[in-house]
């Protein structure tokens, strides 16, 4: 029981359904005051980083069909979030989004309908903003259409969003060809005031997928050149790749699953702004064990990265590990173990930084029996932390499930988080979400003569 209630320690959220009204309950706890002072904090301060709900859940999407896979940018400029998803209908699967109040998390209305089709699917969005340009680019993966070259298959899709909200811009391909192309990520480069977009493709006999990427400038939407292959070789399988830039280096740290096409480790290679000569840089291995691993999520702090994944020995039993990388590409210390439920699974893992504070990450794991419900949960991590957290965020759709969390944070340490709800047995998926705040206590240091 004691472990138990160490792990909730931080906050607990539930949804719950009762004589037809939806009711939200918000648990908080006070940081543990035994924490000692970390050895990233200033000397003579102690910082404590217990995120707290500052706005409420907030729906963001609820209608009649599933709606999953969320994506969230920051914007800056106007103090809004931009949250993506997939919208599931019978006959297709769209992308959509909606701004969002950065200060209280409000939605704002109406729904951008941001790619669809009658027939073809769009998909497994992502995003990122331009603060120079206050425009937002999604990237997807789309099936083609009459509008796009006659190719077939996936191929990554650009679409711009003006910061305000309306599109009033075409979107365009950023790669298109005979190959399958998909699983786009999306990272700004505040230097250049350019985005670059990363994606898998299969490419050769056997079903290998390689890592391609693109330079897009956020002026006027040109390539700058590309696309380039990051990855590949080895008849290895490359896939699902993440990508964060580090502003203190003017680099990118791009991470992926490597191995067999049925699971993996996780390797990276952090590659300069231009792209020169990406294949000439040696891959190294974020983690690899006998495990399976996929889904890295990647952040990058003040010149470091903490990259987070799915892990585990079999489809039937994941856990969620955790790794800092170096502002140059090394890894000072061993992975180590966010969550583990054994026997069971959790999966989809995102982070964001908190700048100078540290990171949030989220995931969602499955009890199975006899809740058989997916829940989300979190963690706070400090900038520099090389070991389990202590903090722990605990959510639960009661009667349904929670999955596909998504998290993105303002420089000053403020986030949204965003998940895919039923809130009754067998419903559809909806987006909702909520505003988290970090408290950062100093303490001063009182010297005398």
């Amino acid at each position: 029981m004691e472990a138990m209630m160490k792990r909730f320690r931080w906050l607990i959220v539930v949804w719950m359904l009762g004589m037809g009204v939806a009711t939200l309950v918000v648990l908080f706890s006070a940081p543990d005051v035994g924490r000692a002072q970390s050895e990233t904090d200033p000397p003579g301060q102690i910082s404590t980083q217990w995120p707290d709900f500052f706005g409420g859940m907030k729906a963001y999407r609820v209608d009649s069909v599933d709606n999953l896979a969320s994506a969230i940018a920051y914007n800056s400029v106007r103090g809004e979030y931009l949250i993506v998803w997939e919208d599931h209908y019978a006959s297709e699967i769209a992308v959509y989004g909606k701004r969002a109040c950065a200060d209280t998390g409000a939605p704002f209305d109406p729904a951008i309908q941001i790619a669809h089709h009658s027939t073809y699917t769009r998909c497994q969005p992502a995003v990122a903003h331009s603060p120079v340009q206050d425009k937002y680019l999604v990237v997807f993966a789309g099936e083609s259409k009459s509008s796009l070259p006659p190719y077939t298959n996936y191929c990554i899709v650009g679409q711009p969003v003006n910061g305000y909200g309306p599109i009033t811009e075409l979107g365009f391909p950023i790669q298109a060809n005979t190959n399958h192309q998909r699983h786009p990520a999306i990272a700004y480069n505040s230097a250049n005031d350019e985005f670059l977009v990363v994606w898998d493709e299969e490419q050769g006999t056997g079903g290998w997928h390689n890592i391609w990427a693109q330079r897009i400038n956020a002026g006027d939407w040109s390539f700058e050149p590309g696309p380039v292959c990051i990855a590949t070789g080895g008849s290895k399988h490359r896939s699902r790749p993440d990508v964060a830039y580090n502003s203190v280096r003017n680099e990118y740290l791009i991470a992926y699953t490597q191995g067999p096409i049925t699971g993996g480790n996780i390797y990276a290679k952090v590659v300069d702004a231009g792209l020169t000569t990406p294949l000439s840089i040696t891959e190294f291995a974020i983690v690899y064990n006998t495990n399976l691993q996929d889904d890295v999520a990647l952040a990058a702090g003040p010149d470091e990265y903490l990259a987070v994944w799915q892990d585990g020995p079999s489809v039937s039993y994941r856990t969620i590990y955790a790794r800092r990388v170096s502002g140059a590409g090394t890894t000072p210390a061993p992975p180590f173990l966010l969550d583990e439920v054994t026997n069971h699974v959790c999966g989809a893992p995102d982070v964001s930084s908190l700048n100078s504070y540290g990171y949030l990450a989220f995931w969602y794991c499955d009890h199975g029996a006899p809740i058989f419900k997916k829940n989300i949960y979190g963690e706070s991590l400090t900038s520099g932390e090389n070991m389990h957290s202590v903090g722990v965020a605990y959510a639960i759709a009661a009667l349904g499930d929670a999955t596909d969390p998504a998290i993105a944070c303002t420089p000053h340490g403020d986030c949204l988080q965003t998940a895919s709800l039923t809130v009754s047995s067998g419903s559809d998926f909806e987006i909702y979400g909520t505003v988290m705040r970090s408290d950062h206590l100093y303490l001063p240091l009182l010297l005398a003569d």
